[in-house]
Protein backbone atom coordinates (compact mmCIF):
# COMPACT_ATOMS: atom_id res chain seq x y z
CA UNK A 1 0.00 0.00 0.00
CA UNK A 2 1.08 3.82 -0.72
CA UNK A 3 0.89 7.11 0.82
CA UNK A 4 1.67 9.46 -1.73
CA UNK A 5 4.93 8.16 -3.09
CA UNK A 6 6.20 6.32 0.23
CA UNK A 7 6.09 2.80 0.62
CA UNK A 8 4.01 1.23 3.78
CA UNK A 9 3.80 -2.04 3.61
CA UNK A 10 4.16 -5.24 1.55
CA UNK A 11 2.45 -8.50 1.74
CA UNK A 12 4.33 -11.60 -0.08
CA UNK A 13 1.77 -14.31 -0.39
CA UNK A 14 1.68 -18.24 -2.60
CA UNK A 15 -1.28 -19.94 -3.15
CA UNK A 16 -0.75 -23.37 -3.26
CA UNK A 17 -3.98 -25.56 -4.16
CA UNK A 18 -6.04 -24.17 -1.71
CA UNK A 19 -3.60 -22.93 0.84
CA UNK A 20 -2.47 -19.93 1.14
CA UNK A 21 0.47 -19.05 2.74
CA UNK A 22 1.97 -15.60 3.89
CA UNK A 23 5.56 -15.81 2.90
CA UNK A 24 6.39 -12.00 4.94
CA UNK A 25 4.43 -9.39 5.76
CA UNK A 26 6.55 -6.11 6.45
CA UNK A 27 5.31 -2.48 7.69
CA UNK A 28 7.97 0.32 7.20
CA UNK A 29 8.16 1.32 11.16
CA UNK A 30 7.31 4.92 10.55
CA UNK A 31 3.42 3.15 10.08
CA UNK A 32 3.43 0.87 12.75
CA UNK A 33 0.28 1.11 15.16
CA UNK A 34 -1.64 1.92 12.39
CA UNK A 35 -3.60 -0.85 11.28
CA UNK A 36 -1.75 -1.29 8.02
CA UNK A 37 -1.05 -4.93 8.33
CA UNK A 38 -4.30 -6.16 9.22
CA UNK A 39 -5.56 -4.39 6.23
CA UNK A 40 -3.51 -6.71 4.02
CA UNK A 41 -4.64 -9.51 5.49
CA UNK A 42 -8.35 -8.85 5.26
CA UNK A 43 -7.58 -8.18 1.53
CA UNK A 44 -5.47 -11.20 0.70
CA UNK A 45 -8.23 -13.14 2.42
CA UNK A 46 -11.05 -11.43 0.53
CA UNK A 47 -9.43 -12.60 -3.10
CA UNK A 48 -10.67 -15.98 -2.27
CA UNK A 49 -12.03 -18.76 -0.29
CA UNK A 50 -8.90 -20.51 1.34
CA UNK A 51 -9.02 -23.78 2.87
CA UNK A 52 -6.16 -22.89 4.99
CA UNK A 53 -3.77 -20.44 5.33
CA UNK A 54 -0.17 -21.06 7.01
CA UNK A 55 2.34 -18.36 8.24
CA UNK A 56 5.67 -18.50 9.91
CA UNK A 57 7.28 -15.88 12.47
CA UNK A 58 10.04 -15.83 15.35
CA UNK A 59 8.44 -16.80 18.66
CA UNK A 60 9.44 -13.79 20.29
CA UNK A 61 7.43 -11.26 17.65
CA UNK A 62 5.06 -10.86 19.82
CA UNK A 63 3.38 -8.38 17.81
CA UNK A 64 2.94 -10.46 14.13
CA UNK A 65 1.92 -13.09 16.88
CA UNK A 66 -1.25 -11.46 18.22
CA UNK A 67 -2.11 -9.66 14.75
CA UNK A 68 -2.10 -13.30 13.56
CA UNK A 69 -4.33 -14.61 16.29
CA UNK A 70 -6.46 -11.65 15.97
CA UNK A 71 -7.49 -12.58 12.11
CA UNK A 72 -8.28 -16.53 13.59
CA UNK A 73 -4.66 -17.96 13.41
CA UNK A 74 -3.50 -20.48 16.16
CA UNK A 75 -0.09 -21.71 16.99
CA UNK A 76 0.52 -25.55 15.27
CA UNK A 77 4.15 -25.78 15.48
CA UNK A 78 7.45 -24.76 17.25
CA UNK A 79 11.04 -25.30 15.95
CA UNK A 80 14.57 -23.75 16.50
CA UNK A 81 16.47 -24.11 13.06
CA UNK A 82 20.15 -24.26 12.69
CA UNK A 83 20.37 -20.55 12.73
CA UNK A 84 19.22 -20.39 16.13
CA UNK A 85 16.01 -18.05 16.09
CA UNK A 86 12.75 -20.10 17.66
CA UNK A 87 9.96 -19.91 15.35
CA UNK A 88 6.47 -20.63 15.48
CA UNK A 89 4.15 -21.75 12.12
CA UNK A 90 0.43 -20.73 12.76
CA UNK A 91 -3.10 -21.85 11.25
CA UNK A 92 -6.03 -20.12 10.05
CA UNK A 93 -8.41 -22.82 8.68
Amino acid sequence: MQEGRQLRAVIEVELASDVLEIHSLVVAPEFFRKGIAGQLLQHVFSLGDFEKTLVETASKNKPAILLYEKHGFKEIKRWTPEHGIEKVAMLRA
